[in-house]
């Protein structure tokens, strides 16, 4: 499971919620790398992506506990 959001998302809610640990830049950096690491998975392994940046937190949940009850395999 991947949640991702835009830059200028990230720089809103970081603005709201700063990190304790980590700077905006660092966390960005690290947002534009993940969805590099899906196509590692083998096809059979069941992922999800979701970019969140204009999603509320129930729409999230709806789809990831959607995801964890019925994953399916990448095509």
């Amino acid at each position: 499971m991947l949640l991702t959001a835009s830059e200028e998302g990230l720089q809103r809610r970081y603005t709201r919620e700063p990190d304790l640990y980590f700077s905006l830049a660092t966390i960005q950096a690290a947002n534009r790398r993940f969805p590099s690491l899906l196509p590692l998975l083998p096809r059979s392994v069941p992922h999800l992506h979701l970019d969140t940046t204009t999603m509320l937190p129930d729409a999230v949940f709806t789809h990831v506990a959607a995801f964890v009850h019925d994953p399916q395999p990448a095509t």
